[in-house]
């Protein structure tokens, strides 16, 4: 059966999802973070997709990107991921993908990416490994909350209004129900929210 393409609305945001092959880790230690960034950062710049917010967890990924074109997300992320597994499998000798098949992508409303931005930057809050958002070294919440320098946060998204504004903003739980449906949503590629065609 022939994979479903994947639809991408240029100028829109999407939420981005790659988990770890088998859900392994694909982070180790802190240069393994250090140089998903890098790459991350050099091929969205290439490919003019501007990010919004990001989680690095041990073993997937969150981002919401918004791309300029029908094609920029799949070539910035297709680049990024596979010279990231190149990398990982040298460095720990390992064989094959370390990802779990093509990252999960879907386009989404302005009411869905407000609560999806909340949702990825609480990330590691929910995980229990972190008391607050901004404390999480690998996520954009440092700097949202506490305008800490960021390699790919180069400008803030259009929800953000202060930085007091943000933390209170993502300090409080998310809906349970929206963010199962976000999980679950994840699978199915489509647009979520208002009905939006592709060009």
């Amino acid at each position: 059966m022939p994979r479903p393409l994947r639809i991408i609305y240029p100028g829109v945001p999407h939420h981005i999802v790659h988990r770890g092959c088998k859900q392994q880790q694909v982070f180790f230690c802190e240069k393994d973070y250090e140089y998903y960034i890098d790459l991350l950062s050099t091929y969205l710049t290439i490919f003019e997709v501007e990010i919004w917010t990001y989680c690095l967890m041990p073993n997937h990924v969150h981002l919401i990107l918004v791309p300029n074109d029908e094609t920029s997300l799949s070539k910035a992320i297709g680049l990024a991921h596979k010279k990231y597994s190149f990398y990982l499998n040298k460095k720990i000798d390992w064989k094959g993908t370390i990802w779990e098949g093509r990252f999960k992508s879907y386009g989404m409303d302005e009411y869905h990416t407000y609560h999806a931005l909340k949702y990825v930057e609480r990330n590691p809050v929910a995980a229990r490994m972190v008391e607050n958002c901004e404390n999480y070294k690998w996520s954009s919440a440092s700097a949202h909350v506490i305008n800490k320098k960021n390699k790919l946060i180069r400008k803030m998204n259009p929800y953000w209004e202060s930085s007091e504004q943000w933390k209170e903003y993502i300090s409080s739980p998310g809906a349970k129900e929206l963010e199962y449906f976000f999980e679950k949503h994840e699978k199915t590629g489509r647009f979520l929210g208002i009905h939006k065609k592709a060009k």
